[in-house]
């Protein structure tokens, strides 16, 4: 993987300028970016985990989901998150309260959209995060809305139209790119655009 040699190789070179230096400034310095590299290495692993997952997932393995649930649960594990930034969540889902799906992928998806949502939103403004549910022809739907920079959809979808190109992949990427491939290997689809004034929109479709 891209990635795990990228960060791997920095890490390396770090630890060899940290060996060389005696300067106690440098050495404070690069042992602060160890820690950074160190913590990037983790998130990578956790989407490498993630995306292995979806290799056992297949269509039968569907259970009735209560979507606010799978929601709660979520929501949960991001407390300090949300509490720091002070996010706004609203949800409705009175119109499609249960879908046939993967539970642990449905708490997956949910945490991991809104966590880049928190993160990706200009620290000028207060996160504010929209999660409906609805009928859509015979699919069920589910739209989160959000009013970050939307870059990470940007680098996702620019990883779509350059799928050879792996220069530029992060976490974030491979977090949605694991996502996209569970969900579609359980029938349904997931799709992601920047909206044209602000934020952006992660829809999937069940």
């Amino acid at each position: 993987c891209h990635q795990i040699r990228s960060v791997t190789g920095t890490l390396a070179l770090t630890i060899e300028l940290l060996q060389q230096t005696k300067d106690e400034q440098e050495r404070k310095e690069l042992l602060d970016q160890i820690q950074e590299v160190s913590a990037t290495m983790n998130q990578t692993v956790d989407q490498l985990n993630q995306m292995s997952y979806c290799s056992k997932l297949a269509p039968d393995q569907k259970e009735k989901v209560v979507i606010s649930s799978a929601l709660n649960k979520s929501l949960g594990q991001l407390n300090a998150l949300i509490h720091e930034s002070e996010a706004e969540i609203f949800s409705d889902f009175s119109e499609v309260p249960e879908v046939l799906f993967n539970t642990k992928l449905l708490e997956s998806f949910f945490k991991s959209v809104i966590e880049h949502a928190i993160l990706s939103t200009p620290e000028m403004r207060k996160p504010a995060i929209d999660i409906f549910s609805y009928q859509e022809q015979e699919d069920n739907v589910l739209l989160i809305k959000d009013n970050s920079d939307g870059s990470v959809m940007k680098k996702f979808r620019d990883t779509e139209n350059n799928p050879h190109d792996s220069n530029d992949i992060d976490t974030a990427v491979l977090t949605f790119n694991a996502l996209k491939i569970q969900i579609e290997q359980l029938g349904g689809t997931l799709t992601m655009t920047t909206n044209s004034s602000v934020g952006s929109s992660v829809k999937i479709t069940i």
